[in-house]
């Protein structure tokens, strides 16, 4: 048998030694990066937090200048102009898309609706500005209180943004039929919530599920036919693309009304189910209606250019940087969706801001030479995603493995 001291035998295992050594010092790296990564977008979060709190005495300087104001209590305040009564002031909340809305709502002493004033919205910017160039919050001036006040009823919603539509309308109700209840004594007047089941949801199910099954039951035609769905449905009917804007608000503890998103749900949720119970990504390269619109421009061209190794390496990191990088910014604003730049809506709703104008092209035209370009290097769903099943999902896993079997447990301690 050899000694412990034999050159020839040190020699033989130094490269294996070697890569051993680099491996943990890889490992080692990828976790510093990682817990570093966690604690400054934890700090963005208290800090977004602190910094992003309602002013109230700058919305009554600017809108009510030279006004006597009293608060009567947390949500209303009355307005005295010249010792005259001019309004009473309500203020209200919900959840939109991309976080939660603050509205003010000024009711005249002839118990009609005055001015809708917007404190704080966190919403896709390419979306609100829809609604104040369409004069949303306009029309519900001069409405009595008593009025439904439902959008596709007596509010005309704004096409292309009518998630924000439903959810300033929503707020705006709740401040107007409140006060009517407090202090004119009118009840009934809003509506039950009520769950609505429709194509909508029952086509978002369907897709999920359809995905789903494609993972034990391999089949090219029906995954083809499945993106091509999507597209259709998810992209130009719904416009429903995940972005990064719905996970950093389930990460701020910005929750959409149930009511008024059900779809939305279905859709995130679904999706969420996939990667941490079947360890599946069912979005991405699947149902994603931006992934079909590479696939098609890739197909079409039917070139496949292959990156250099040195710029393999960088885009393969690159995705998760972008990840940090939305939802730390996104953090610091208390705003999710000021941290995306996936230029979804700027494809299927022709809205945009910005960067996602020069994005969309730059991206497209990739799509003909470098297959699934924007999905591989810089999409922060699909690195989210992978981060859920990698490092929530199989830690979880083999953790119930262990508790199960003990030699697995050995295994891994």
């Amino acid at each position: 048998m050899c000694s412990s001291s034999c050159k020839e035998c040190s020699v033989k295992h130094k490269p294996l030694a070697d890569k051993k050594a680099l491996k943990r010092r890889e490992t080692w790296w990828k976790k510093a990066v990682l817990w570093v990564g966690m604690i400054t977008l934890l700090g963005a979060y208290v800090y977004g937090k602190i910094s992003n709190l309602p002013d109230y005495q700058s919305v009554f300087n600017e809108y009510f200048p030279a006004s006597d104001i009293k608060q009567l209590s947390h949500e209303l305040f009355v307005i005295h102009q010249s010792d005259t009564l001019s309004a009473y002031f309500k203020i209200s909340s919900n959840n939109g898309y991309g976080g939660p809305l603050e509205i003010g709502v000024a009711i005249k002493p002839d118990t009609t609706i005055g001015q809708v004033i917007v404190i704080s919205e966190k919403e896709t910017q390419s979306f609100f500005n829809k609604l104040v160039n369409y004069d949303f919050f306009e029309q519900f001036e001069g409405l009595p209180l008593q009025n439904k006040l439902q959008t596709g009823e007596d509010i005309d919603g704004v096409s292309s943004a009518t998630v924000s539509s439903v959810a300033f309308t929503h707020a705006i109700r709740e401040a107007a039929h409140q006060f009517a209840e407090s202090k004119y004594g009118l009840t009934g007047l809003s509506p039950q919530p009520r769950l609505s089941f429709g194509f909508s949801e029952i086509s978002i199910l369907a897709l999920l599920t359809w995905s789903i099954a494609l993972y034990f039951k391999k089949n090219k035609k029906l995954l083809y036919a499945l993106h091509l769905v999507a597209l259709v449905l998810i992209g130009f009917y719904l416009n429903l693309s995940i972005s990064i804007t719905n996970f950093g608000s389930f990460l701020q503890g910005y929750f959409p009304n149930v009511y008024d998103y059900l779809v939305w749900y279905i859709l995130v949720i679904g999706v969420l189910i996939g990667a941490l119970v079947f360890g599946k990504n069912v979005y991405c390269y699947r149902i994603c209606p931006f992934y079909s619109v590479q696939w098609l421009a890739n197909r079409v061209s039917g070139i496949n250019l292959d990156l250099t190794t040195k710029m393999g390496i960088v885009a393969k990191y690159m995705a998760g940087v972008l990840l940090w990088g939305s939802l730390l910014v996104g953090f610091l604003e208390a705003t999710p969706s000021v941290g995306s730049y996936e230029p979804f809506a700027t494809l299927f709703s022709f809205d945009g801001e910005g960067a996602q104008w020069f994005i969309l092209p730059a991206v497209f035209f990739s799509s003909f030479f470098i297959k699934e370009v924007f999905c591989r290097y810089y999409c922060p769903v699909g690195s989210f995603l992978k981060f859920i099943i990698i490092k929530v999902r199989k830690p979880i896993i083999k953790q119930v493995q262990s508790w199960q079997n003990p030699k697995v447990k050995q295994a891994i301690s």
